[in-house]
């Protein structure tokens, strides 16, 4: 939940699906067919979880079967991992 409005408004709550360990956490969302407006949704919950966990490394991958190149390019503007 944003309790702060730091990334969605104050109060919002966004489901992550992540694995953690004791210093990093993996945050992944999976797409069979993704859109450029998915990843930076992704982005997004992604730096929520970072703003979140100051302690620990945050890792966002993004995980699509055959991504578009606005899809690839706009993972690599947000900074987020791409998996095929």
């Amino acid at each position: 939940m944003d309790t702060e409005g730091w990334v969605f408004p104050r109060g919002r709550t966004k489901e992550v699906d992540q694995v953690a360990s004791d210093s990093e956490y993996l945050v992944f969302e999976v797409k069979s067919v993704a859109e450029p407006e998915d990843v930076d949704h992704f982005a997004d919950k992604v730096e929520l979880v970072r703003r979140l966990n100051p302690d620990k490394t945050v890792h966002g991958v993004f995980i699509t079967l055959a991504p578009e190149p606005d899809v690839q390019e706009r993972c690599r503007e947000r900074g987020v991992e791409l998996a095929r």
